[in-house]
């Protein structure tokens, strides 16, 4: 066990298992890393003993490696029992996109949070329809280059065909009822930000959270305003939710979406307030003058803009500023051209 002497945070493994095996970090909970063809190469997937079969909680990316990987495990540490449910912690791809396939092959039900499930489904078709006029718009007025406002990331290009419809939904998951996997009772605790309606579970006899991406050990979330709701406030959101895991077991045993399981929740909540914190103070002062939001962008992420990924570095961008600018500190205006300006207010 490894660990971080400046936060307190233990982490019980130094290490990921390796592709095509399983480690076990409870009973009959064990971990799976998932390849992503990306910066953030990999996503974590649990899969829970439910006596006379399993349960997958997320699935990766429907691609040949992921896949690969699949197809090892349930020929060989799960074989001898079939898997029985498919639950979605939210609907990004890296965490829905193999469902169509799993839920095929092993002929099972999936269960998800209505609105994230309808997220997946209005995201293949953004996917499969290209920048729509809407979307361009929504850049070109936060500074984005007009030349390349309808044109597709890297990272876009990449995603394409690694996120086909989403199949139908079986069970959905409502916020603060129980839900039985793993021969565990698990609250349901649906928090956004980073998702609209992300889905976390908590096992209080045992002090587990399945955390999926709402709280990670090392990085912090995506948090990002997107074009479908422009005003939106996702980082208010987001730190509002961390108010529900405040009052979780201080030993609580947390299983990621991405990085390593971790023991230390109080810290990691702390050290995420702290992190935006100081962002929020990076945005204030960097607002000596009137700034479009791209080129606050380009202060926060120098590595992320002009790389395949200033979309999203745009999107959290966005996010800082609308949260200080709902709280009275940022005002927001048009400039000559009609693009979006930020000042300090």
């Amino acid at each position: 066990m490894s660990l971080n002497e400046n936060t307190q945070i233990l982490f019980p493994y130094d290490a990921p298992p390796a592709p095509g095996t399983i480690l076990e970090m409870a009973p009959g909970i064990f971990w799976v890393r998932l390849p992503l063809p990306v910066a953030l190469d990999h996503v974590n997937v649990w899969v829970l003993d439910d006596g006379d079969g399993w349960t997958i909680v997320d699935c990766g990316l429907e691609n040949e490696e992921s896949m690969a990987v699949w197809g090892a495990l349930t020929s060989g540490p799960l074989s001898g029992k079939r898997v029985r449910r498919l639950v979605a912690t939210h609907s990004h791809p890296d965490h829905i996109g193999a469902a169509r396939r799993l839920v095929q092959d092993f002929d099972i039900p999936l269960a998800a949070t209505q609105i994230e499930w309808t997220n997946a489904v209005a995201r293949h078709a953004e996917i499969a329809n290209g920048v729509t006029p809407a979307q361009a718009r929504f850049f070109t007025d936060h500074g984005y280059p007009a030349e390349r406002a309808a044109q597709r990331t890297s990272f876009g290009k990449i995603m394409i065909p690694l996120m086909p419809n989403p199949p139908p939904l079986d069970q959905t998951i409502v916020d603060g009822t129980t839900i039985r996997f793993g021969q565990r009772n698990w609250r349901v605790i649906v928090a956004g930000g980073h998702a609209e309606a992300h889905a976390s579970f908590y096992c209080e006899d045992d002090h587990i959270l399945i955390a999926g991406d709402q709280i990670l050990p090392r990085i912090t979330p995506f948090v990002g305003v997107e074009y479908r709701d422009p005003d939106s406030d996702p980082l208010k959101t987001y730190l509002d939710s961390l108010a529900l895991f405040s009052g979780l077991a201080e030993d609580a045993l947390v299983l990621p979406g991405h990085g390593l399981p971790f023991r230390g929740l109080p810290q990691r909540l702390d050290q995420l307030h702290h992190h935006h914190d100081v962002r929020l103070t990076r945005v204030i002062d960097g607002l000596d003058q009137p700034r479009h939001a791209f080129d606050v962008a380009a202060q926060l992420f120098p590595k992320a803009v002009g790389t395949g990924h200033e979309r999203m570095a745009l999107a959290e961008s966005i996010a800082h500023l609308h949260y200080l600018m709902y709280h009275g500190r940022v005002a927001r205006s048009r400039d000559r051209s009609g693009v979006l300006l930020f000042e300090r207010g």
